[in-house]
């Protein structure tokens, strides 16, 4: 699904939440989000490490609820917060990441 304002307003409406992914294609909405957690050490983290299928893959979830961040975010109906999912992955054989 699109990372589109419309979209999200028509998903409120229906009275249902919205989890959208960000792109490099909404404007100045990736730079704010970038800006929030570089300089949010408070954000809400959480970390999770698992191996199989041959590698070691780690996750890391954060969220900020504090929306004031986005610049635009009257855009964005019933915003609520903000998450980053970072993930990295290693092959165990290799340690090739």
């Amino acid at each position: 699904m699109g990372c589109q304002t419309a979209i999200a307003e028509k998903i409120v409406d229906q009275k249902a939440d919205y989890i959208l992914s960000m792109k490099e294609n909404q404007g100045h909405l990736l730079d704010d989000i970038k800006e929030a957690f570089d300089q949010t050490p408070q954000a809400i983290s959480h970390t999770i490490t698992e191996e199989s299928h041959g590698r070691i893959e780690k996750r890391n979830c954060k969220l900020i609820i504090d929306r004031d961040w986005i610049s635009k975010k009257s855009n964005w109906k019933n915003i609520q917060s903000i998450m980053c999912i970072e993930t990295q992955r290693t092959i165990l054989q290799t340690g090739e990441m």
